[in-house]
């Protein structure tokens, strides 16, 4: 970045990390921040000071200006104004000696900016204020810190607490990358599986074609004839169908900015088997569907359902032995959809199973997984406003269950 220079920090700082991740820290110097003509290295933020104390504004006005971010200050009693100003903070510092309402305005920041840093000043030992917030606010709280060590602490702690906040971003953004890859990765897998399909239903087609042609050229052609050709080419508009099945559901899985639809799971289900085709024949995998007869339908994106039922039974191909069997299960419920992928396969050791939805966590080989697959899952879940569940037992098999809300619009 042209016109940086290299950061320099004057400070002796002691710190101290809670197992919740909250530092608390004490200064003994002041800091300085270095600057180039483009600002600080981490790009200009939006700092927000939550305070009554006039005097401590204008500090902290100069003091944030000065290190090239955006700052503007709300009062601690307007909640109208809380709701409807945060949307972009980056950074909150919260001046309010009550705890019981800076419980309040932190759990209103984090509603409108769920990324923001949160730093509490108090007016006392930051431990005991730590202790004082109760424990879902103290979770979303950053830093805790003396307001009496505001100036010296702040210019040292608002860059270190946004260079932490771009950290996460790159890392959250690099998650993305690689489940996008994964995704397409599994639209490639499954390729040849519908190249497969298709080649069998064209093989239909040219047959049926030919007898139909059989028959209209035959001399003498009498109604029992044409009756038959009609059979052909009622069979051949079938194979016509079931292609065009096939090839909306790898355009579907493959289409980024899908928009929301009324779908049936059931034939969410039904299309995915199709890519699965590669994995199941792989091992000779038996897959048995046991769908509800009433036909379940969700409001959404189907291809967000459609990566949870690919991911999960490729997941299954992967768990379970030669000649394994994987069961899909859909359920109507009285407020959602229960979709189950159970198989017979090895099971999860109990230390692996608090693990098995983090990213590129994985137990098999590197040409096998990316430890991408149920981390996907879970997100996609999450994203729906649903649950995902798994009942495991070390060489007998393992159950996911996923439970999917009714939407209406």
């Amino acid at each position: 970045m042209a016109g940086i220079r290299p950061r320099t920090v004057a400070i002796h700082a002691t710190a101290s990390r809670s197992e919740s991740g909250t530092y608390t820290l004490s200064f003994s110097h002041g800091a300085r921040i270095g600057h180039g003509s483009d600002g600080p290295i981490y790009g200009k933020a939006r700092v927000l000071l939550v305070s009554g104390d006039d005097s401590l504004i204008k500090k902290m006005e100069g003091l944030i200006t000065s290190l090239g971010h955006e700052y503007y200050f709300l009062p601690p009693n307007n909640e109208t104004l809380l709701l409807s100003h945060t949307a972009q903070t980056n950074l909150a510092i919260i001046d309010v000696s009550e705890m019981e309402l800076a419980d309040r305005i932190v759990e209103r920041v984090k509603r409108q900016a769920p990324n923001a840093k949160i730093v509490i000043l108090t007016e006392y030992d930051p431990v005991e204020a730590g202790g004082a917030i109760n424990v879902k606010a103290s979770q979303n709280v950053d830093c805790y810190l003396e307001k009496n060590e505001a100036e010296k602490g702040l210019p040292f702690l608002i860059e270190l607490l946004l260079s932490q906040q771009q950290i996460e971003f790159e890392r959250n953004k690099a998650r993305e990358i690689a489940a996008q890859q994964a995704r397409l990765a599994d639209i490639g897998l499954g390729a040849a599986a519908v190249a497969h399909e298709v080649n069998n239903q064209l093989a239909g087609l040219y047959g049926a074609f030919y007898l139909v042609d059989e028959i209209i050229n035959r001399e003498g052609a009498v109604l029992p004839s044409i009756q038959n050709a009609k059979k052909y080419i009622n069979g051949v508009l079938a194979n016509l169908e079931h292609i065009k099945t096939i090839i909306q559901t790898i355009q579907d899985l493959g289409r980024g900015n899908a928009v929301d639809s009324l779908y049936s799971v059931n034939e969410v289900v039904q299309g995915v088997k199709t890519l699965s085709a590669a994995d199941l024949k792989r091992k000779s995998i038996s897959m048995e569907m046991a769908l509800d007869e009433d036909n379940p339908m969700l409001f959404g994106k189907k291809q967000q359902l459609m990566q949870i039922v690919l991911n999960l039974i490729k997941n299954a191909c992967h768990a379970v032995a030669d000649g394994g069997k994987v069961i899909v299960m859909t359920r109507k419920t009285g407020d959602g959809v229960s979709l189950v992928v159970d198989d017979n396969g090895i099971g999860i050791a109990e230390e692996n199973i608090s693990h098995i939805f983090k990213p590129f966590y994985t137990t098999k080989s590197e040409k096998d997984g990316t430890g991408l697959g149920l981390y996907i899952v879970r997100k996609l879940v999450e994203e729906l406003g649903g649950t995902i569940k798994v009942t495991t037992k070390l060489g007998r098999g393992t159950t996911f269950t996923v439970f999917i809300p009714l939407t209406t619009n």
